[in-house]
């Protein structure tokens, strides 16, 4: 793979990068690169180059400000940025850098799949069940893992999972680890996001805490909560949105 199209981390913790495991983790999400590639296409590669281009980077940081938030992507100042909070994570129940769902490492690769399917989280795919639905390719299948050489990567969903006539068959997934039966399926530990004329809806998986529910729709800063806002401006919708959270405290 070109130097060029890989997507690079930077060490913003104040853990020593010597001490971080970033070789590792870094390599196994560009393999995944080639994984996102054959799902979704050869224009995978246009997309990491344009991202490369306006200086994309997943940045790990220590901590937070919003409540139970362990990473997320954005623009800032026109600059895609992604974000996941190292400390957060390890200081968790399980965390560890790159061993099982609760790792540095599936948290980065969760990010990288869903920046790259949908850069500024502006798309929504028409469902035919009078719901559309964001574009956000690894939260259904959020909690669900593989490894790359030892280090945890994300799941993540294939274009017919998005499609209503979409259909799982042999040699034919809807998802990475063929682990989703039918087209808009959330996993356990997964959550879409729908909405329909001025209503908004959670679709959660029956494992997804409802603390994390919570803090999914009220954080200030999360992706579903901009997406909600996005959609309370397009046209004339008048979405109620839910009551904004707390930050952490420190």
């Amino acid at each position: 793979m070109p130097e060029r199209d890989r997507l690079l981390l930077a060490n913003h913790t104040t853990f020593r990068t010597r001490d971080i495991p970033i070789d590792d983790i870094a390599n196994a999400i560009n393999r995944q690169l080639e994984h996102f590639a054959r799902g979704w296409g050869e224009q995978a590669w246009t997309i990491v180059r344009d991202l490369h281009r306006q200086g994309f980077r997943v940045v790990l940081r220590d901590h937070s400000t919003d409540p139970d938030s362990v990473a997320d992507h954005f623009r800032l100042g026109g600059k895609p940025i992604a974000s996941v909070y190292a400390r957060d994570i390890l200081e968790s129940k399980d965390g560890s850098w790159t061993r099982g769902v609760n790792s540095v490492s599936a948290a980065v690769s969760h990010e990288v799949v869903e920046v790259l399917a949908d850069p500024i989280s502006l798309n929504y795919i028409d469902g035919l069940d009078d719901w559309m639905y964001a574009l956000e390719v690894a939260d259904p299948t959020q909690d669900d893992i593989y490894d790359i050489d030892g280090v945890a990567v994300s799941n993540f969903t294939y274009p017919d999972y998005w499609n209503p006539w979409g259909e799982k068959r042999r040699g034919h997934p809807l998802d990475h680890l063929g682990l989703v039966a039918r087209p808009f399926e959330v996993r356990a530990g997964g959550y879409l996001v729908r909405y329909k004329g001025r209503r908004v809806n959670y679709v959660y998986g029956h494992k997804f805490a409802v603390r994390r529910r919570l803090v999914k729709e009220t954080k200030p800063n999360g992706r579903t909560r901009r997406r909600l806002e996005q959609l309370a401006k397009f046209g004339d919708r008048k979405l109620a949105l839910p009551p904004l959270a707390g930050t952490r405290k420190a």
